[in-house]
């Protein structure tokens, strides 16, 4: 379990290549496109960090370090930007 959970505000809904997250309090919609994606499909389904990043080598095709790199900074925006907790 990675301690991250969904802001209560926020929703998702899946799109071709991407997914789009409102948040309910402002209105605000984000596209979130990949392998970004992948990180928020990760988290909502309770992934720690270095599962998500292993993941990433593989379907993304990044080295481990730049996968841990993409996965830190991505969740880190998303907490700061209201879109998760944890």
């Amino acid at each position: 379990m990675n301690g991250y959970r969904v802001a209560e505000q926020v929703r998702g809904a899946v799109e071709a290549a991407a997914v789009v997250l409102i948040h309910g309090a402002t209105g605000e919609t984000i596209t979130v496109g990949y392998p970004r994606a992948a990180i928020w499909d990760f988290l909502t389904r309770g992934e720690d960090c270095e599962r998500m990043a292993a993941k990433l080598c593989v379907i993304a095709s990044l080295e481990p370090e730049a996968a841990r790199k993409l996965v830190l900074e991505t969740v880190a925006q998303w907490r700061e930007a209201g879109l998760i907790g944890g």
